[in-house]
């Protein structure tokens, strides 16, 4: 694999996380219920506990109670609270009061109450380990017993559950991650055999191409978290076919990354671009490609070019600060040498499983999201900047409901054709749910949730419901499109034809190419990136009035790179 010369910019940046750990900080405190008294001593569901907003506390907010025991216990440069006896005492107390919130059986919950949750329960018990390892010593005889409790009683709901729903490996990893932890800790040793079966899941559906599958498909930033339990344990383990995982993931993230430091979004299975820096890190000293990618994302994270944890929600700010706090940690000196990426390697490559293909010419870098009805995203080669972003097409029928050719198909489903340079992709628009709840429908749900929801069967029977609605039962609507994509060596070229295939078209309000969008119900994505401002081509004007009077439409726009654009 041909190498490129160090980032400079990146040698110059040792470690940017500890200027953006320690500027969240105060937010990570302010999350906490800090007073002994309170009956939520230890909460971080700020929500919850001093909002009063909602009925329980979520148990993915605890996972700050690592962010706490490293800050409490971990130097790194600004952090003024190593060694404070009271940031080590607010630490033990969101870890107890994690323990305090599990359910008799063993599981947690994160979006309603009594839901037994495989994320909350494996996510929240693999930080709660990772505290519990930098406490352990500094923990009376009483609380240690009560953390030991909860992880074994998590540890062995995990060897009884799993993920019913799709293949996840984000959640699939940081099971293992939570049961490896456990079964060291407690000397368990049902919980490493039940870790290797999550792990076996994890190998078996990666990818011949070195993607981690996240719902069907490749989603480089969801990519990165998983990376991250599997490092971890890695790092742990030293397990040999853990690390060749590994480097056949960040190949892959080698070639997908972008120009401008950013990844993922439209052309991922779930549309997100966050980036999790610490399993680069880790595997820099024992990966070239895994060290390529720490090095060129650093700056990213200096100056939030790439989605990371000053963009993030309550949802995702303490997985998020937790990673850059192992990051920190891991982060070293970066090699000299490393191999180059996707966009500085000219040629075309088509990963056929991902349904993706990437091509980079001496003009431009291009992603096409195939297997998403030729969603189309690049950069110039000479400045790094992007300068298409086209999702395809979205629009609201006249009976409100919103229909799209932005929806996630296996490749060998979908209408792919290829000739030279040029790819046809046949995509039929589906109808995407859009709801959000209202007070009705919200209180049957909680009703259901605090009374039949109990039960393990019915709780497990609304989760595939829920999964079911949001992320898979989508009617087709009755637009076809045809999309034609030529990538030239100079030039990129989109033509379009859509088509009603009923014998009236389907009456829309609007209906247009807003250019970089996303309609999948899916939480990590959207969060906000400096591109997001820039003017980026790809969009077009409302085409409404043209479809409902002819039931077909024609475009075609090309883009010039070089010399006179």
């Amino acid at each position: 694999m041909p190498t490129q010369p160090a980032v400079s910019d990146s040698q110059a940046l040792a470690s940017p996380y500890a200027a953006r750990i320690t500027a969240e900080l105060p937010r990570l405190f302010s999350m906490l219920d800090r007073q002994e008294h309170s009956k939520s001593y230890g909460c971080l569901d700020r929500t919850h506990w001093c909002w009063k907003f909602t009925d329980f506390p979520g148990a993915r907010f605890q996972e700050g109670a690592y962010a706490l025991a490293a800050v409490a216990t971990l130097p790194f440069p600004g952090n003024r609270y190593a060694g404070l006896p009271q940031a080590e005492a607010w630490a033990t107390a969101a870890l107890l009061y994690w323990s305090r919130i599990q359910h008799a059986d063993g599981s947690f919950d994160e979006a309603y109450p009594h839901e037994q949750s495989l994320a909350a329960t494996a996510v929240s018990a693999f930080h709660a380990a990772e505290a519990f390892r930098r406490l352990q010593g500094r923990l009376s005889v009483p609380q240690r017993n009560t953390v030991e409790s909860a992880l074994r009683k998590a540890g062995r709901w995990l060897c009884r559950s799993g993920e019913t729903h799709g293949i996840l490996t984000n959640h699939l990893a940081a099971a293992a991650g939570a049961l490896h932890h456990a079964g060291e800790l407690l000397a368990e040793r049902d919980f490493l055999q039940r870790r290797d079966h999550f792990l076996e899941i994890i190998l078996k559906h990666q990818s011949a191409e070195g993607w981690l599958h996240e719902y069907g498909g490749a989603d480089p930033g969801y990519q990165t978290l998983g990376m991250f339990y599997l490092a971890r344990i890695w790092q742990q383990s030293r397990e040999g076919r853990l690390l060749t995982t590994l480097k056949r993931a960040s190949a892959f993230l080698l070639e997908v990354i972008h120009p401008d430091r950013t990844l993922g979004g439209e052309t991922g299975s779930r549309d997100t671009e966050f980036f999790f820096p610490a399993a680069f890190e880790i595997l820099a000293p024992h990966d070239p490609q895994a060290a390529a990618i720490a090095a060129w994302m650093r700056p990213a994270v200096a100056d939030q070019q790439a989605a990371g944890l000053a963009a993030m929600d309550p949802y995702n700010f303490f997985p998020m600060l937790n990673n850059y706090l192992f990051a920190q940690e891991a982060a070293g000196p970066i090699p000299a040498q490393r191999p180059a990426f996707g966009f500085e390697r000219e040629g075309e490559r088509h990963f056929a499983e991902a349904g993706l293909l990437v091509k980079s010419t001496p003009r431009y870098f291009a992603i096409l999201g195939l297997s998403k009805g030729g969603v189309l995203k690049a950069w110039d080669r000479t400045t790094g900047q992007p300068v298409i972003a086209d999702g395809g097409y979205a629009g609201l029928t006249r009976g409100g409901e919103l229909v799209s050719s932005l929806w996630l198909q296996h490749p060998g489903e979908a209408g792919i054709e290829n000739a030279g340079n040029s790819w046809r992709i046949q995509k039929q628009f589906r109808r995407l749910p859009r709801k959000t709840f209202s007070p009705g429908p919200f209180f049957l749900f909680r009703l259901f949730n605090l009374t039949i929801g109990r039960l393990p069967a019915a709780a497990l029977w609304l989760k595939r419901l829920l999964v079911g609605a949001l992320l898979y039962r989508h009617r087709t609507a009755p637009i076809a499109l045809t999309r034609t994509i030529a990538l030239e060596p100079d030039w990129i070229e989109v033509v379009d034809h859509l088509i009603s295939t009923a014998s009236r078209p389907l009456p829309m309000r609007w209906l247009r190419r807003p250019g970089k969008f996303s309609v999948r119900h899916m939480g990590s994505s959207r969060y906000f990136q400096p591109t997001d401002l820039s003017g980026i081509k790809g969009s077009s004007p409302d085409l409404s009035d043209d479809w409902n009077r002819n039931g077909e439409l024609r475009l075609r726009y090309r883009f010039p790179f070089g010399a006179g654009r």
